[in-house]
């Protein structure tokens, strides 16, 4: 079971959204991403990690 607050490293968007379970807020590192995530049903968010407000999103699920 994931530690809350804890942190990993992901080499992927969707490799993150695979581990991420309901309510986890995914960190992006700032750059271009050229991916198309699927939520897979959570309800997660994502937030750039310099200027949060540039990229912040949440799905509920595909």
């Amino acid at each position: 079971m994931p530690i809350p607050g804890s942190k990993v490293d992901f080499t992927t968007i969707q490799a993150a959204i695979d581990t991420a379970v309901d309510v986890d807020l995914i960190v992006v590192a700032d750059g271009a991403h050229q991916e198309h995530q699927h939520t897979e049903g959570k309800f997660i968010s994502l937030t750039g990690q310099v200027n949060p407000s540039l990229y912040l999103s949440e799905f509920a699920g595909d």
